[in-house]
């Protein structure tokens, strides 16, 4: 299959390619020591290859991190290969690299008109807390570890909500540059795939960037003082600090168990972090944000 593969990409975009590598989630090839990406893509995204095509083009003229499209020979960006459509992306940065709050704050304000995925932080984390929630009462008794703590981050999610449901988010501040990143890992690789771009709002890639700092032990006080300039009014505040404590990562990662994908002592790296989280949240309400929502954690 690796054979065959190679010899269409080669007929289809006129290259030579002396060996194609893979690992459990990736294929991928070198063209002069740049990195090529074999992606699968369904029909939605089909759909947007053009105009993806052009946005990432534009960001990589702007000197901004972003993988690029490979074009073939019949002028398209997409080719098929055994009823699949596959698109080549190739790496434009050394990967090894770290991304850092640069990196973020250099697409703050990038605004999107193209028909990317609109990720209403809103109406997800509803839907997503309405599915977690049903999937503790299917499964109530057999994993005793989400059991536990199922109530605790439900109830950090509800207070995330509640916090949105008191700013002025709207469709209309949905329309900035962000990247849906699963579980929250900004790596440098997953940051510049044009295929994570989604709209959403402003703060999105700002807050789970510092989250995911978190989890990984690397803050950067320094960097996360940096944000104190970005935000603007009391409502960036209240979107600032809802997207900090809404437990995405986690919530995904107790659906995945749930569903096999995962074992259980997956959990364990979040779970010890409980209390540091709660530090973490309080830190951010009197040092950056200066204004104590969520009251609860500062009586503890």
């Amino acid at each position: 299959m690796v054979i065959d593969i190679k010899n269409e990409i080669e007929q289809n975009y006129n290259i030579k390619i002396k060996k194609i590598y893979s690992n459990k989630k990736d294929k991928y090839f070198f063209i002069n020591d740049k990195k090529v990406y074999i992606k699968n893509i369904d029909s939605e995204q089909e759909k947007i290859i053009n105009e993806l095509v052009n946005f990432t083009n534009e960001l990589y003229m702007k000197k901004k991190n972003t993988e690029t499209f490979l074009i073939n020979v019949h002028g398209k960006y997409v080719m098929e290969y055994k009823n699949k459509k596959i698109a080549l992306l190739i790496s434009n940065n050394a990967e090894n690299i770290e991304l850092n709050f640069n990196d973020i704050q250099s697409q703050l304000n990038e605004k999107l008109n193209m028909g990317l995925t609109k990720y209403n932080i809103y109406k997800e984390w509803v839907k997503s807390i309405d599915d977690f929630e049903m999937k503790i009462i299917e499964y109530n008794k057999e994993f005793p570890k989400i059991m536990k703590y199922a109530n605790y981050y439900i109830g950090l999610a509800e207070n995330a909500i509640q916090l949105l449901e008191e700013t002025e988010y709207n469709e209309e501040k949905n329309n900035y540059f962000g990247h849906l990143i699963s579980e929250n890992e900004y790596s440098y690789k997953n940051y510049t795939n044009p295929f994570s771009y989604i709209k959403t709002t402003r703060l999105y890639d700002v807050a789970n960037y510092f989250k995911y700092k978190f989890y990984v032990d690397n803050i950067d006080y320094e960097e996360l003082e940096r944000v104190k300039k970005i935000i603007e009014n009391e409502n960036d505040k209240k979107i600032f600090l809802s997207l900090i404590i809404y437990p995405s990562e986690v919530i995904e990662r107790m659906k995945k168990i749930m569903s096999l994908e995962l074992e259980e002592n997956k959990l364990y790296a979040y779970l010890k972090k409980i209390k540091r989280l709660e530090e973490f949240i309080v830190y951010i309400q009197n040092n950056i944000l200066e204004v104590k929502y969520i009251k609860w954690l500062e009586e503890q």
